[in-house]
């Protein structure tokens, strides 16, 4: 959060809660938070809370660092030891990217700054979704002219057949 933001929340935290007395001389009062009565108000609230577009540019910047941090850690979990744990290591990468404020978090946003610049670059992203959407045609080209999938069905069908068979006469 920025440091406006949350002087923000501050401040609205201790206008809702109720003030306790206290005996010590070193107690600040805390500003008002501002109202909006006029124009004047309104662009002063703006500068504190930031606007909708900010906002919108703040969410835009969150999901490039979720994503980025998901297939940097997704590709190194992958190469390292598989897939299940290339899955457990981007969706991981990608919560540390948000929610970690330490090292940690800032190694997972760097790596998602780089897979962010190199997308930006070379269009990685869309060159593999188009990639992997033909593959998808493909199989099915290949499936409605060979029955894969039907034949593939059958054959396993009949191996659990075979299988519960063997078990049946050894009961």
């Amino acid at each position: 959060m920025t440091k406006s933001f949350e002087d923000a929340i501050h401040t609205a935290k201790q206008t809702l809660t109720p003030q306790k007395h206290t005996n010590h001389k070193n107690t600040k009062k805390k500003p008002p938070p501002p109202t909006r009565s006029n124009k004047n108000d309104n662009q002063s609230i703006q500068a504190i809370y930031g606007t909708n577009k900010d906002k919108t540019k703040q969410t835009e910047r969150r999901n490039e660092l979720v994503g980025g941090a998901a297939i940097a850690g997704g590709v190194v979990g992958l190469v390292l030891s598989g897939p299940f744990v290339g899955l457990v290591a981007g969706v991981a990468a990608a919560g540390l990217a948000v929610a970690n404020a330490g090292k940690v978090g800032d190694v997972a946003r760097a790596s998602a700054d780089v897979v962010v610049n190199l997308d930006k670059k070379h269009q990685i992203v869309e060159k593999t979704t188009n990639a992997a959407n033909l593959t998808v045609e493909r199989a099915k080209e290949l499936d409605s002219k060979h029955r894969v999938v039907e034949k593939t069905r059958n054959k396993v069908v009949k191996g659990f057949n075979f299988i519960s068979k063997q078990l049946d006469r050894k009961v």
